[in-house]
């Protein structure tokens, strides 16, 4: 059975702590200013339990920054910044005892981004950055005095890494514009730290311990980019782009859905190289009916390297060993995106469609056959309008409708030392449902025209038409009346495999007041 057939769709609307932010700028002189920014910001989402406990996920971002902008004449200037951010992720079992599994990752870091103005066809950019990272992959914490004697206890990890860029602007003649870079990357594990090597059959023959508080491990890249841009006359024009990727880290998670039990933030190791990705992408770009309208079409193609996946029953909680879990493959990704927009007039919006195709394939995940990756979309329309009525009405509206994102579906159960045991076939073999919401509102400016000081109310309706987007699939166990488990052969018969969804979000209105100076 499809999960958006089921009848069973419970509604679970998660709370929200209020967000603080604060920007504090400073102008030192005419050519020296600074800014000091502050943000904190978290989100609940609670279950009740049967016990009247709860249980469920929190998850929330610190961060600052303070920021130096210089200018050293008039062609050049800079933009120096110094930020650390910190991300916490918890999996609460008892709320009251706040007993919770907990994860994060916080980043210290230095940028310098340089901007110098040859000429007026030559543009050059130039900077750096330096960071250290620190992840938590899991640990339980508890107000309760519990003993946690038996509860494994994961070593946190420490990397740093440093960028050094480079890019030229330039325009020739008047129909080519260039744009071309490099950036060059280093990405260090850091001691002290404890690592396992892995076998060719991820089973662990060795344990090599760091003592010392230096780089045991690492990596350098060079990342270049091009952009060629042509136009064929005012109305026209064509566009290729090329760059070249690395991502050092990754988010580990046991399930698709953005409300998930499970989410640790891992970098790359001796074991788990980069993430890289080739793109290549030809535009075409028009202005059409005297320049009323513009019409963007765009095609890609996308090659990624040691991308991740997990074995079938793979344990993310609380365990030391998990590389071992761990299975890397490639993925094609290839599309096109058509957009209209209207910039112009009382009513102004845009009309888009993309079309996706993500196809991984992974050695010793899904029998080795190649299966569709969670970007795997083949449609996602999206329509938005707005509509000035007059000086003091503005009303704004927006659909979105896409593809459900592949999922991997159980098939059956066995019984295995007391547990019930899922067992799965092919990977990625249902889809979510459709996606759909209906977003409007409407501002009213409550200042009279031309006043420095301006107000206004907006009020808004999130998902007008009430429109249930499961976040959760759940399968039920089904059992005969001999109390034996049905592996369902026929998905379209009845009563073999009921699946469940949670609605997170219904409709939701709002008013807000804003206040400008």
């Amino acid at each position: 059975m499809l999960a958006g057939n089921s009848p069973d769709t419970p509604s679970v609307t998660p709370t929200a702590k209020n967000a603080r932010m604060i920007i504090v700028p400073f102008i030192l002189n005419e050519k020296n200013r600074l800014l000091f920014s502050f943000y904190m910001g978290s989100d609940n989402f609670f279950l009740k339990k049967y016990d009247g406990d709860m249980h469920g996920i929190n998850w929330g971002n610190k961060a600052t920054s303070l920021r130096w902008n210089k200018i050293y004449g008039s062609k050049l200037f800079s933009n120096a910044t110094l930020y650390y951010s910190n991300y916490d992720y918890n999996f609460y079992m008892a709320y009251a005892a706040r007993t919770r599994w907990n994860s994060m990752i916080s980043t210290l870091g230095l940028k310098d981004d340089f901007t110098y103005f040859k000429n007026p066809k030559t543009t050059h950019y130039f900077g750096f950055s330096i960071n250290a990272n620190t992840f938590n992959p899991g640990l339980i914490l508890s107000n309760k005095n519990i003993s946690l004697y038996h509860v494994r206890k994961i070593d946190e990890l420490k990397t740093g890494d440093s960028h050094l860029y480079y890019s030229v602007n330039r325009n020739i003649g008047d129909k080519i514009t260039l744009r071309y870079g490099l950036n060059a990357t280093s990405f260090s594990n850091k001691g002290p730290a404890k690592w396992y090597q892995i076998s060719d059959n991820y089973e662990i023959i060795d344990t090599v311990s760091e003592k010392g508080k230096s780089s045991y491990n690492t990596y350098l890249r060079l990342d270049p980019s091009l952009t060629f841009t042509y136009l064929l006359n005012d109305k026209n024009s064509l566009k290729f782009n090329y760059f070249r990727a690395h991502q050092y880290f990754q988010v580990l998670s046991n399930s698709i859905s953005p409300f998930t039990s499970i989410e640790i933030w891992y970098p790359s190791t001796p074991n788990i190289k980069p993430q890289s990705s080739d793109q290549v992408s030809l535009g075409y770009f028009s202005n059409i009916f005297n320049n009323k309208l513009s019409f963007e079409m765009e095609g890609f193609y996308k090659y990624m390297r040691n991308q991740f996946d997990y074995t079938n029953q793979s344990n993310l909680f609380l365990n030391p060993y998990i590389e071992t879990e761990l299975r890397f493959g490639t993925t094609n990704a290839y599309g096109t995106e058509l957009t209209f927009k209207k910039d112009y007039g009382k009513l102004q919006g845009w009309i888009g469609y993309a079309y996706t195709k993500a196809i991984r394939n992974t050695k010793g995940v899904n029998n080795d056959l190649p299966y569709p990756a969670f970007s795997d979309r083949p449609y996602d329309i999206s329509v938005f309008a707005r509509y000035q009525l007059n000086y003091r009405w503005l009303f704004t509206s927006g659909v979105i409708y896409a593809a459900g994102m592949p999922y991997t579906t159980p098939t059956g159960y066995f019984d295995y030392m007391g547990y019930k045991v899922p067992v799965y076939t092919l990977k990625n073999n249902s889809r979510m449902p459709d996606y759909f919401r209906c977003d409007v509102s409407f501002q009213l400016t409550l200042n009279k025209p031309g006043n420095k000081w301006e107000h206004y109310l907006t009020f808004s309706i999130f998902n007008l038409t009430d429109h249930k987007n499961p976040v959760f699939i759940n399968f039920n166990k089904i059992i005969d009346d001999d109390g034996k488990f049905i592996v369902p052969a026929n998905y379209a018969a009845n009563n073999q495999l009921d699946a469940s969804q949670i609605i997170l979000i219904g409709i939701i209105p709002s008013i807000k007041y804003n206040f400008k100076f």
